[in-house]
């Protein structure tokens, strides 16, 4: 197995996977949280592919980071992203709308400023939690991100 590193105990997106379980299991009572989670699943699957665009060795820096090789950390990149998307369109929420996006958006910046308060590089570097990269990369990164996060409720599929 794998040494965990910061990605995996801090990651975005184990707390969307954490939110999206918890509120498959409660649904009607969480269908806020789940449209907030279905947004955000994007925005992280997204984002978190977008830095191939403006650093093509940031997956590479990633994986050695996690001490894995870059083909195994590539699938397993894949199923931790993409399988919270999967399951929000196969399951999508009853409403999506732009409180669900501005709740994600939210829920994203907050996740960042506690990941990067009091670090040296700056609020929402987050080369500590992954891998370094241009401060200039992580805020085209963070606006990847808020773009999907409000584009995604008039994009994405809901419930008939």
């Amino acid at each position: 197995m794998y040494e965990m590193k910061s990605m995996y105990a801090n990651g975005f997106t184990r707390i969307v996977i954490f939110w999206q379980i918890a509120s498959s299991l409660n649904r009607p009572t969480l269908e806020a949280v789940y449209s907030i989670v279905a947004v955000s699943s994007w925005a992280a699957l997204i984002s978190f592919h977008a830095v191939l665009f403006v650093d093509s060795g940031a997956h590479r820096r990633l994986a050695d980071h996690v001490g894995s090789p870059l083909p195994v950390f590539s699938i397993g990149n894949l199923v931790v992203h993409g399988l919270p998307c999967v399951v929000a369109v196969y399951y999508p929420p009853k409403y999506l709308n732009i409180y669900s996006g501005i709740g994600a958006v939210l829920a994203q910046v907050t996740w960042g400023l506690a990941q990067t308060i009091g670090n040296k590089a700056g609020l929402f570097v987050l080369d500590e939690v992954y891998a370094p990269c241009p401060k200039k990369t992580w805020w085209s990164l963070w606006l990847v991100a808020i773009i999907v996060n409000l584009s995604y409720p008039f994009l994405g599929t809901t419930a008939k």
